[in-house]
């Protein structure tokens, strides 16, 4: 029988999982982090509810930007809550338009809620991010 997973090793899983779909451009292994229910509250528009319009949403993202050099800033804040975790976490990315603007670096901070599924897997439930970035 394999060892059991701590909360703090799946919540990283999940956020390495959800920086490599974005550089490599792959919003349905992006997608398969979240619940059927999630709710993304992304800065400067509307809230994204359920994975069909966020999937749109982070769809219509990858196909105007390409994003490299995805990393976190510091150690993630990770708390584990029973069936329920968060993470804080500071990040910055390279972020290049398609369309031939010129690439910037886009530093932010996320705030993540994750839930116990019931085959004992996490999901994002709940995020919530911002730029630290003036003007992006």
């Amino acid at each position: 029988m394999g060892e059991k997973k701590t909360t703090a090793v799946a919540v990283m899983e999940i956020l390495n999982s959800y920086g490599d779909s974005l550089m490599a451009g792959d919003p349905d292994r992006w997608i398969a982090n979240w619940t059927e229910d999630c709710v993304q509250l992304p800065p400067g528009g509307p809230m994204n509810i359920g994975k069909p319009m966020l999937y749109e949403s982070i769809s219509a993202w990858l196909d105007e930007y390409t994003v490299t050099d995805l990393q976190p800033i510091g150690e993630p804040e990770i708390q584990d809550l029973g069936d329920w975790a968060y993470s804080r976490v500071n990040y910055s990315y390279r972020l290049t338009p398609k369309d031939g603007r010129p690439p910037y670096v886009y530093q932010g901070k996320a705030l993540t809620i994750y839930q116990k599924q019931p085959d004992g897997t996490w999901k994002i439930h709940r995020d919530c991010f911002n730029s630290n970035t003036p003007d992006h």
